[in-house]
C-alpha cells in the first residue's frame, strides 16, 4: 500500500513499477528492434525449436561474497594443517566436517560444513557438483601479475558493487550493464511461444544479470505476480490513479509513449494471467521449510515451472538471492546459520523438480560478489576473490569437483593477498558452460560471453 500521497512520488513509483515490477519480454523502446532480434534468434536456434523440450537455470546470489574456504573444506593431513594455521579460530573442527568422497581422485580429501547435510546428499546421490575456485577474470591471470597490476587485472578488485556485477555481466574490464543471462535471453526468448512473458523471471527485482539489450526480467514476489496497490479508499488519490491510468488508455502519436502504454497494458495482462494460473495449479506436495527467505522465493520458482506447459514456455532463466554473506564481524554462527538456510531451500528446491518431474531439466547454481579471505581479520573474514560454487539438478554430473582447488599456503602462486585466491576458473567458463546445456550454439557463445575465447575451458564438464 502507498502511503505516500505526493503526486510526484505516485507517477515516479507507478512508472517504476510499471517497467520493472512486472517486467515484460521487450523494453518500451526497443520492441521493433526486438522484434528483428527475435526474429533472427529463431533461425539462430532453427534446431531446438522443434524439440519440444523444456529446460530452465536458477541462479542464487549469495549477496556481501560467501566465505567458500568454510563451505567445502580440505581434510587430508596437510592441507587441514594448513587450514587450520591461516583460518585461525575460523576453522571448523575437523571431526564436525561432513566428508564427501568426489568421483575424481585428486589425491586431496575435502568435506562441507556441518550446516550443509541436504547438500551432502545431493552431492553424495550425484545431483550436486562443485567448481572450485570461481572469480571475475579478464584474462588467465597469476600471482605476478597481480602483483605488478597487469592492465588485465578486473576493474575495481575487491568491492561488492563491482564485483557482483561482474559476475553478473561476466565483463571483468567493462561498465557494461548487460548481463550474461540478458544476453542469453535475447537470443533465445523466441524459443518460447508465448514472447509476451519474459523468459529471464526475477525473485530479486531489477537486476545486471537478467537485463539484455532488449530483454528485461519479469518481477515477481514470494507470493506470485504483483500489481499496483494503491489505496484507493483515500479520496485525494482517485482523481490521482485515474489520471494515470488514462495515460496507458489513450492512443499515442509519440512512438516512446505508445510503447511504454504498450508494455503497461502487457504487464497489466501478465500479472492477472499469471495469478489466476497459480491459484488454479494449487500448492505443491513437496514440504519447504518455513522462515526460510530463500526456500520462499524457490517455493515460488517451482510453481512458476509448474504452469511451464499453460504459460507455452520452453526456456526460462530465474533469479533469487540470499543477503548477510559479509561476515566482517563474528562470523561463524552467523555463517552457520545462512548455510542452514541455503542447504534446506536447495534441498527442498530439488525434492520440488522431482515432484513435477523436472529434475533433469532444470539447474540450479550459486553466485557471490566473490570469496572471501583465507585469514581471519581477527573476528571474521574479509572481501576476497575466486570462491567454489555449487551446481545442483538431475543433469548435472555431480559428486564431484570441478576445476582446480587452491593451493592454501599463504604467498603461494594462487594468492593475491592473504589468502583471497585468485581465481582459475573464470565466470565465463562456468557461465558458458550452463548456457550450451540451455542451448547457446557455439556460434553464438561470443554473444554472450565476448571474452570467453581467452580462457582455456569454454566447458567444464559438469552439465550431461
Amino acid at each position: 500500500m502507498l502511503r505516500n500521497m505526493n503526486p510526484e512520488y505516485l507517477r515516479r513509483e507507478f512508472l517504476k513499477k510499471s517497467l520493472y515490477g512486472f517486467g515484460g519480454a521487450v523494453g518500451a523502446a526497443g520492441s521493433i528492434q526486438q522484434m528483428r532480434t527475435l526474429q533472427a534468434a529463431a533461425g539462430m536456434n532453427s534446431a531446438l525449436s522443434g524439440s519440444g523440450d523444456y529446460k530452465a537455470m536458477v541462479c542464487i546470489f549469495l549477496f556481501g561474497g560467501n566465505d567458500s574456504s568454510n563451505t567445502l573444506i580440505p581434510t587430508g593431513e596437510h592441507d587441514y594443517a594448513l587450514y587450520q594455521e591461516g583460518r585461525q579460530h575460523l576453522a571448523i573442527p575437523k571431526e564436525d566436517i561432513l566428508p564427501i568422497s568426489p568421483a575424481t581422485d585428486n589425491g586431496r580429501s575435502y568435506g562441507l560444513h556441518p550446516a550443509l547435510p541436504e547438500v551432502k546428499d545431493l552431492f553424495d546421490a550425484g545431483n550436486l557438483a562443485f567448481i572450485n575456485n570461481v572469480g571475475s577474470l579478464y584474462a588467465p591471470t597469476s600471482r605476478q601479475d597481480f602483483l605488478s597490476n597487469a592492465q588485465h587485472l578486473p576493474i575495481y578488485l575487491f568491492s561488492h558493487i563491482d564485483q557482483s556485477k561482474q559476475w553478473m555481466t561476466s565483463l571483468a574490464r567493462s561498465r557494461e550493464t548487460q548481463g550474461w543471462a540478458g544476453r542469453v535471453g535475447d537470443l533465445m526468448q523466441s524459443v518460447n511461444e508465448n514472447t509476451q512473458i519474459s523468459m529471464n523471471i526475477s525473485l530479486g527485482g531489477a537486476n545486471y544479470f537478467q537485463t539484455g539489450a532488449e530483454i528485461i526480467p519479469f518481477a515477481i514476489g514470494t507470493g506470485g505476480t504483483v500489481d499496483i496497490r494503491f489505496d484507493t479508499s483515500r479520496p485525494d488519490f482517485g482523481p490521482h490513479y485515474e489520471k494515470m491510468a488514462e495515460h496507458f488508455r489513450a492512443d499515442y502519436g509519440n512512438l516512446f509513449s505508445q510503447e511504454f502504454a504498450k508494455v503497461r497494458n502487457t504487464s497489466f495482462n501478465n500479472h492477472h494471467e499469471i495469478s489466476s494460473k497459480l491459484i488454479e495449479s494449487g500448492e505443491l506436495a513437496t514440504v519447504f521449510p518455513e522462515k526460510n527467505y530463500l526456500a520462499d522465493q524457490l517455493k515460488m520458482v517451482a510453481r512458476m515451472i509448474k504452469l511451464r506447459e499453460e504459460l507455452n514456455v520452453r526456456r526460462q532463466i530465474y533469479f533469487c538471492w540470499l543477503g548477510g554473506f559479509d561476515t566482517h564481524m563474528p562470523q561463524l554462527e552467523a555463517h552457520h546459520d545462512l548455510l542452514t538456510t541455503l542447504s534446506q531451500a536447495m534441498g527442498s528446491f530439488y525434492q520440488a523438480t522431482e515432484e513435477l518431474g523436472v529434475a533433469n531439466d532444470v539447474v540450479t547454481f550459486t553466485a557471490s560478489d566473490f570469496g572471501r579471505t583465507f585469514t581471519s581479520n581477527g573476528a571474521g573474514s574479509d572481501h576476497g576473490w575466486g570462491a567454489d560454487h555449487m551446481v545442483m539438478g538431475g543433469g548435472v554430473q555431480g559428486g564431484d569437483l570441478y576445476g582446480t582447488y587452491p593451493i592454501l599456503d599463504l604467498g603461494g602462486p594462487n594468492d593475491s593477498i592473504r589468502g583471497s585466491w585468485i581465481p582459475t576458473t573464470a565466470v565465463d567458463e562456468f557461465g558458458a558452460t550452463l548456457a550450451k546445456w540451455m542451448g547457446v550454439t557455439d556460434t553464438d557463445m561470443p554473444t554472450v560471453f565476448p571474452n570467453l575465447h581467452r580462457f582455456n575451458t569454454p566447458d567444464l564438464g559438469f552439465m550431461a
